[in-house]
């Protein structure tokens, strides 16, 4: 049970030491506008700001601003930058890390029916078992093209045969493994081409549209 219980700890210790370099800055929060992670339309922006006596007071400039900001084919143009926001999001996926956990129970109950199983010789006898199995891995990939993966597995099984020599049994196995590619997506080059290819098509929407909206000033 000692072994166990280092293998336990000696788990738990490189699941939260290892360094997070594998994510960049970006995250949903900073990324995404307001009006997009509320899920609602916005209301008219800054209209009450030129009204002074129930007068409406507009200079030129402001009534472009005011026209732009309130302009819905404008808003339409604006999610194209959210959508590209989404596969920046979504160019990270790989290097996010992975924990998973299962447990399985499994218990079998049937009549006798030879000596060999050890539950007597009564026409009473039945035979009990019952198995558990527990399995909890944890996954990461780094820029490097390093991949890591540790895993900690543990079963008991116990029934009523008396032949056996020890009941409850235990049987535990903790398995590390290091995968490091050394031609195909091997160094930060080849894993954060997609960073670099998201981030700059993110740029390329955001010129876009301000292009696209200093056409629309012209026009």
């Amino acid at each position: 049970m000692k072994i166990i219980r280092y293998g336990f700890y000696l788990f738990a210790s490189l699941v939260f030491i290892l360094p997070a370099q594998s994510q960049a800055p970006e995250n949903y929060r900073k990324l995404l506008t307001d009006s997009v992670r509320s899920g609602k339309l916005t209301s008219p922006e800054h209209l009450k700001d030129y009204v002074s006596n129930d007068k409406l007071n507009l200079s030129l400039r402001d009534a472009i601003l005011l026209t732009l900001e309130n302009n819905s084919n404008i808003h339409i143009q604006e999610a194209q930058i959210e959508t590209q926001k989404f596969v920046l999001l979504g160019a990270h996926q790989p290097f996010d890390p992975l924990f998973q956990s299962s447990l399985n129970l499994n218990r079998y109950s049937s009549p006798g029916y030879s000596q060999l199983q050890g539950v007597g010789q009564s026409s009473n006898a039945t035979l009990n078992s019952l198995s558990q199995v527990g399995q909890i891995s944890y996954t990461q990939t780094f820029t490097t093209g390093t991949n890591i993966v540790a895993m900690l597995s543990s079963s008991k099984s116990s029934n009523n045969n008396s032949f056996y020599y020890f009941n409850p049994y235990f049987n535990s196995l903790l398995n590390f493994q290091f995968t490091q590619p050394l031609l195909k997506n091997a160094g930060r080059f080849a894993n954060n081409a997609p960073l670099i290819i998201a981030r700059r098509t993110l740029h390329q929407s955001r010129a876009s549209f301000q292009a696209e909206v200093s056409d629309s000033i012209f026009k």
